[in-house]
Parts: C-alpha cells; sequence; structure tokens
C-alpha cells in the first residue's frame, strides 16, 4: 500500500520538479498533465513564500482551503483542486464534498476578468448543491449584479476571508451534465443499459438520464467524487495542514482515484 512521504513540510520548501512530484503519485492515482501544467506554469520550479501580487487565484485558493478547514464542522467531507465537470469541459477552482452535499467555489483574484462569470456559474449551478464565487473586495459590486441570489459571495479583503452572503441550494440541477463526470465504462458499470455497444458516450449519457431517476445519478455523483478525493484530502490534512497552505500543496488535491476501475 502506498504511504504519503514523510516530513513532508520540508519538503515542500526544496526545489521540486515536475518529476519529482509525480513521481509520489500512487499507480492507482493520476494527474493530469493539463492540471500539472497548470500549477508549474505558475509557481515554478521552488515552493517558497508566496508573492500575491505574482500569484493571484492561486493565493486566493490557499486562503479559501485554509478558510475550508478552519470552517468545517466535521472531518466527514473531502476536498478537490481543479475538478473538471459539465457537457462543456468546464474547471470547478475548489470543490468540497460529502456524501450529503457538494459545495464548489468558483475563485476571482484582483486581476481576474469577469466577463465569463455568468455562464461559469451556470453550469456550476448545473451540478453542484451551492455555489460560492470568491473574490477580491473590488469585484463584490459586480458579483452582486452579475450572479443570482442562489450563488453565495465570499470576498478576500486584507488578507482575510468574509462571507457576505449564504448560498442556496441549487435548484437547476440535470442528469446529462452529472453524467458528463462519467466515463463510458463507469457508466456501463454502474448504470448498465441494454445495447449501450451501439451508443456513443452522448447517447449513452442521454439514455441513463431517461431511464434511471435523478436522485439515483445525484446520490451516486455524490459518492463517486467523494471516493475519488477522500484519501487524497485525508493526506493533505495529515501531511500539510495545519500550516501556511501553498499552492505546490494543492497538487495534492487534484489527483483522482476512480470508485469503479480497479
Amino acid at each position: 500500500m502506498w504511504k504519503p512521504w514523510t516530513g513532508g513540510r520540508k519538503l515542500r520548501n526544496t526545489p521540486l520538479s515536475r518529476e519529482a512530484y509525480v513521481s509520489f503519485t500512487p499507480a492507482t492515482q493520476t494527474l493530469s498533465s493539463t492540471t500539472s501544467s497548470f500549477y508549474f506554469n505558475k509557481i515554478g520550479r521552488t515552493a517558497g513564500k508566496m508573492n500575491k501580487k505574482k500569484l493571484g487565484d492561486l493565493y486566493l485558493k490557499c486562503k479559501l482551503v485554509d478558510w475550508i478547514i478552519k470552517n468545517a464542522k466535521s472531518t466527514n467531507y473531502a476536498l478537490s483542486s481543479e475538478l473538471l465537470f459539465s457537457e462543456q469541459k468546464r474547471y470547478a477552482d475548489i470543490v468540497k464534498i460529502s456524501k450529503k452535499e457538494i459545495t464548489a467555489y468558483e475563485v476571482k483574484s484582483k486581476n481576474d476578468k469577469l466577463n465569463r462569470l455568468q455562464g461559469q456559474l451556470d453550469c456550476y449551478m448545473s451540478v453542484f448543491d451551492y455555489t460560492y464565487v470568491v473574490c477580491h473586495a473590488n469585484h463584490m459590486e459586480a458579483v452582486l449584479k452579475i450572479s443570482n441570489p442562489h450563488i453565495g459571495i465570499i470576498v478576500e479583503k486584507c488578507n482575510k476571508l468574509s462571507l457576505i452572503r449564504r448560498a442556496k441550494k441549487s435548484k437547476k440541477i440535470n442528469s446529462l451534465s452529472l453524467l458528463a463526470s462519467y466515463s463510458r465504462r463507469e457508466m456501463q458499470i454502474k448504470f448498465p443499459q441494454k445495447l449501450t455497444s451501439t451508443l456513443n458516450i452522448d447517447e449513452l449519457r442521454q439514455q441513463i438520464s431517461f431511464s434511471i431517476k435523478q436522485y439515483e445519478i445525484k446520490r451516486d455523483f455524490k459518492n463517486k467524487l467523494y471516493i475519488e478525493n477522500k484519501e487524497n484530502t485525508e493526506i493533505f490534512i495529515r501531511e500539510i495542514y495545519p500550516g501556511k497552505v501553498n499552492p505546490d500543496d494543492l497538487l495534492i488535491l487534484s489527483r483522482k482515484t476512480s470508485p469503479y476501475i480497479k
């Protein structure tokens, strides 16, 4: 059984190449090259002191993860970073998952533009129970105008996060958006259908969405995400936390393990 490295906090402050980092990833888990490149292009080869202005949304994501963990009422949850979801292939910045509900966070730093925010939030609400925008104080008024009342808002000002508006449960979740997170094999294992060999993956999702009740798909979706991310969340909290969360630490929360494919 794979075990995490020891002395995780010392390792974090040494030069770390992408190859060295990925070598810590167990064979049953994957870190996409897209996600890996995304982080290493932003933070470089060294995990050092954070520069708020230079790191932008990564700095805010670190603050958010720390805020979520400190405010969690139990340990029965998992965290994910850069989670791919929806038919439109969106990435959720940070997601908190329990078997009862899923909360997603879209992060907007001071220098981020908001022109795509409305479309992003529509996708979030088609998949997740609760959605928050986490933004710099400069964006607060604009976010209030763009977002509907179901969207929660968390604002960063003077290096602190404050809850401005609590999210309401989404009523726009749809089965096709949930099934977009499943591979063909996962769907065939979990939602077996007749004559699926003749269908492409989009047709298979359509068939499942019509033949399986939405509450069953929602329940399995939550369980799937929880299992995929729980082990790495435990590693993250045990090895990195408590302490200051750095951008390279978020890579741990980007790995996934399918609960259906062994």
